[in-house]
């Protein structure tokens, strides 16, 4: 019965559930995230940042992009096909995901910090996403592509997250977030099977994957010696939000450019998995 406590149980299950019995749920994926998140901020105090958070924010919103510059240097030292090369940028340059928030809450991070980072993260997308993706296709994109993510996957989950802590509603609900997970991971395993059949001509996009998902984080995890910050530091130098830059990327590139996004969001399924692992056994 312990199992059913454990949040990478219910993510195991929709990875084996997906391999096996995929369907294409992926209208899915906003709700189920948008509800997640909901439940999650509920577990977020209001109050001032104090002098060392703020700090610890704008080592955050740093990070995202110094690890954004480390996907564009071994883009240009491992990759040679052209599409994967701008599918990459395009990563490269995108804002955290907001999957950080429910991950710090399960983790036990600063959800002060968290926050905060990613919406100084959206705000700033807004200017810096349109532009490099002109500098990379010389195709423009509508800053409200960005202001969307930022408005319904961050303020509104917000103000709802007020209205349910108010009522206690969210006081039990991490069974609730766990099926949640689990039909989350379900829908990206299934919508991606296929780009696994292929993992031989992926071998250096998979390597790519592998350091800026797997090895940064680790670094990351063992630098931060603050284990109530360390969840928010492992998490934003890891992931950046997929979801939007497979949106631009097939607005303005050819599919085959939304290969290296396909094959970050199944690394992002293990990567959970893994962390769920790492911060169980050194949570001492």
């Amino acid at each position: 019965m312990r199992l059913l406590n454990e949040t990478w149980f219910y993510m195991l299950i929709g990875v084996v559930s997906g391999l096996l019995f995929p369907v294409n749920l992926k209208f899915l994926l906003y709700p189920i995230l948008f509800t997640i998140l909901c439940f999650s901020l509920t577990r977020l105090k209001i109050h001032s940042l104090s002098k060392h958070e703020k700090k610890s924010v704008g080592w955050l919103v740093l990070i995202s992009y110094l690890v954004g510059a480390l996907i564009i240097a071994l883009t240009l030292l491992l990759i040679k096909n052209s599409e994967f090369q701008k599918g990459l940028f395009i990563i490269a340059v995108m804002p955290p995901a907001v999957a950080i928030i429910p991950w710090t809450t399960i983790f036990k991070g600063n959800l002060r910090e968290a926050m905060a980072a990613e919406v100084i993260s959206y705000f700033l997308a807004i200017i810096i996403v349109p532009l490099c993706i002109y500098l990379i296709t010389k195709e423009f994109v509508s800053v409200m592509t960005i202001a969307k993510d930022l408005i319904l996957l961050l303020f509104i989950p917000f103000i709802l997250s007020r209205w349910l802590r108010k009522h206690h509603i969210a006081k039990h609900s991490q069974l609730f977030i766990n099926i949640l997970f689990l039909v989350m991971f379900y829908i990206i395993i299934s919508v991606n099977r296929d780009s696994l059949t292929d993992i031989a001509g992926l071998s250096n996009l998979i390597i790519l994957t592998l350091i800026s998902v797997f090895v940064v984080p680790t670094i990351a995890f063992f630098a931060i010696k603050n284990r109530h910050e360390r969840p928010d530091f492992v998490l934003f130098s890891a992931l950046k939000n997929g979801s939007l830059s497979v949106v631009i990327t097939l607005a303005v590139l050819s599919p085959a450019a939304s290969v290296p996004a396909t094959v970050r969001a199944i690394a992002g399924v293990f990567f959970f998995m893994y962390m769920e692992w790492l911060f169980k056994k050194y949570k001492k």
